[in-house]
């Protein structure tokens, strides 16, 4: 098995982040299983997998506000191509601290971390 692409703090948040990064996992392969392809339930006519359920709990050593933890939806995102700068998040939300920020403005992307637009074209597409 290979290392992992996250390091972790002893608490298992993700380290070097200003806010609170806790990553479900580092490799969707390690969750289901390939299937020959690297597509999965993506290609009409191809064999179709259950969708898997993931849960995380979160135990802070002490009692926080929800002021401090905030309301749900959090700044879900994924990362590619076992790169772990290559992260994809939905539109109009902040990279983390690790994202590699010489992907911004490549291609179609219009991402101005000082205007705080991100992941976004020009004429705000996703």
């Amino acid at each position: 098995m290979r290392e992992s692409l996250v390091i972790k703090d002893a608490n298992g948040t993700e380290a070097n982040q200003n806010s609170a990064a806790v990553i479900a996992f580092d490799n969707v392969y390690h969750v289901i299983p390939a299937s020959g392809s690297s597509f999965i339930n993506t290609v009409p006519g191809q064999s179709t997998m259950a969708p898997v359920t993931l849960s995380n709990t979160i135990n802070f050593s002490t009692p926080q506000s929800l002021a401090n933890v905030g309301l749900p939806p959090y700044n879900a995102f994924i990362f590619a191509n076992a790169t772990r700068g290559r992260e994809i998040h939905l539109a109009g939300n902040a990279p983390t601290k690790v994202a590699d920020a010489n992907l911004f403005g490549t291609d179609a992307d219009a991402t101005d971390l000082g205007n705080e637009y991100y992941y976004k074209t020009s004429s705000g597409l996703p």
